[in-house]
């Protein structure tokens, strides 16, 4: 009979339980591990606190485990490793899905992709302007890939709105794809989606803008619903054909030291910092603090590996 730690450390049976069990049983594995290694963990607070600093705290204690179990004084048995190596991976998939902010995704209905180009959007200070790369035939993060040629433009032609973080902060547009002229400005390149967003007069648009035009905000997504798709490895997708509803600029990826500076200086468009926006920002720092702490996890668990391997 498996034990709630087995379930919760096993691919087969973790989706049945909630990301704060997994959470308690990664903390079990790596506070019996410490005791293992002649130091004990602070139980006052150990398993206390919100998701995010629970995870801080056991990708601490996993620093610490590695260099204990690396520098030779210390000998980890095999159940030991094995259960850390488990629980590294499980952490790494608890803090994809807090970065996210989401659960496990399912086939769906409506998709929300984020673009992180290495090209920075091309703005047009005389225009109030952007044009930024919203999608392209990279697999993203979620490991799905989309047609650019199949992406169907016809119902977003009708209302070419842009949004900031697909309406969760401000609950209007902040700007257009549709220029001055009149012409949409959503073009595809061969592999490549190009957008170009004319800002609208309201403060928070205003904001947005000054904010991608310092360089703060370079990110793009882009909200289709796919209409014909095949499937790929690990239950993703290959999106044949799909209809855009909207496209957004985004907070992630963002210049974390810049978007402090702009939250320390609150002042942007000549007017304090939208509340909304303001509280968007901080949570882009803290996406990307669980952003690098899963690249860490994963380091970590390769370098459990190469411990197994050496044993």
């Amino acid at each position: 009979m498996p034990t709630t730690i087995d379930r919760a450390l096993s691919p087969d049976t973790a989706e049945e339980m909630t990301a704060g069990e997994r959470l308690t049983a990664v903390e079990t594995v790596v506070g019996a591990c410490a005791s293992y290694l002649g130091w004990q963990v602070n139980h006052e607070v150990w398993g206390k606190g919100s998701p995010v600093e629970r995870v801080a705290r056991v990708q601490a204690a996993l620093k610490d485990l590695l260099a204990r179990a690396t520098s030779g004084a210390y000998v980890l048995n095999e159940r030991l490793l094995d259960n850390l190596e488990r629980s590294t991976v499980t952490l790494a998939t608890i803090t994809e899905e807090l970065r996210k902010g989401c659960a496990k995704p399912a086939k769906p209905q409506q998709l929300v992709k984020r673009m992180a180009s290495d090209v920075p959007p091309v703005v047009n200070t005389s225009a109030m302007s952007a044009t930024f790369t919203i999608s392209t035939e990279a697999e993203d993060r979620d490991g799905d890939v989309i047609i650019q040629k199949g992406i169907k433009l016809d119902k977003y032609r009708l209302n070419p709105v842009v949004l900031y973080q697909h309406g969760s902060v401000l609950d209007f547009p902040i700007g257009s794809s549709r220029s001055p002229a009149g012409k949409l400005s959503v073009v595809r390149d061969g592999n490549t989606t190009q957008a170009t967003c004319y800002f609208s007069k309201s403060l928070a648009a205003r904001q947005v803008y000054e904010l991608v035009a310092e360089g703060v905000l370079s990110g793009a997504s882009i909200n289709v619903i796919p209409t014909r798709s095949q499937p790929r490895r690990g239950g993703r997708y290959l999106i044949d054909e799909s209809e855009m509803l909207e496209w957004s600029i985004v907070d992630i990826p963002a210049n974390g030291e810049a978007v402090r500076k702009a939250l320390s200086q609150n002042w942007l468009a000549g007017r304090s910092i939208e509340p909304s926006l303001a509280k968007s920002l901080r949570l882009s720092q803290v996406r990307l603090l669980l952003a690098e702490r899963h690249a860490l996890v994963k380091e970590f668990g390769a370098t459990l590996l190469q411990l197994k391997g050496n044993r």
